[in-house]
């Protein structure tokens, strides 16, 4: 389980002092929901569940946060400090492991979700997990960016490398081979 609740600043209009930020996150410790698509997760941080949460939090007098378990901190100064934390991009890629690794199983299983991923990237859907895994092989894409939920795609495996390396975003090697995820693997030159 994550030790921090992931709520945007975007979605919460009380908060004027915090930043927008590029994509909705989709984990929230706090209410103990983890692993949302970004429509599920705006809809809970705006539901009467979380905000009862966090007013029960806050007339506890309770710090917004204290810590990030997910990426080993043990404490942050201030809100402002957990914000700028969690809007981040260490915190964010660990959150896409964590969420993978959660659900590592189901995205390989069977040849549903490899076909639902083919019709995603524009593709054929296949008859067969190996011709499915074969029509994924011409899917240049950045592992990371997939798991986020944000899968942009690249006609050449130079243009994905050049991504990469301006993103810094690199999934590793070792364990997208054992999590499942071979099939995205690309050398990068």
């Amino acid at each position: 389980m994550f030790a921090c609740c992931m709520e945007p600043a975007s979605i919460e209009p009380d908060a004027p002092s915090r930043s927008r930020v590029s994509s909705p996150p989709t984990s929230c410790v706090l209410c103990g929901k983890m692993g949302m698509n970004p429509a599920n997760a705006q809809a809970h941080f705006n539901g009467k569940s979380h905000k009862a949460q966090l007013r029960e939090q806050r007339d506890a007098g309770a710090a917004w946060h204290k810590g990030c378990g997910l990426c080993g901190i043990e404490s942050f100064q201030n809100e402002a400090a957990w914000i700028a934390h969690s809007n981040g991009k260490r915190h964010r890629r660990q959150v896409a492991f964590e969420t993978h690794a959660a659900n590592a199983n189901k995205h390989f299983d069977n040849l549903d979700q490899l076909n639902a991923w083919l019709v995603q990237f524009g593709k054929q859907p296949q008859r067969t997990k190996t011709q499915a895994v074969k029509a994924l092989k011409s899917v240049h894409v950045n592992i990371i960016d997939l798991l986020e939920g944000r899968p942009k795609l690249f006609s050449s495996v130079t243009q994905l490398a050049a991504y990469t390396r301006h993103s810094e975003k690199t999934f590793p090697r070792e364990r997208a081979k054992t999590d499942g995820l071979k099939v995205f693997l690309r050398h990068l030159r």
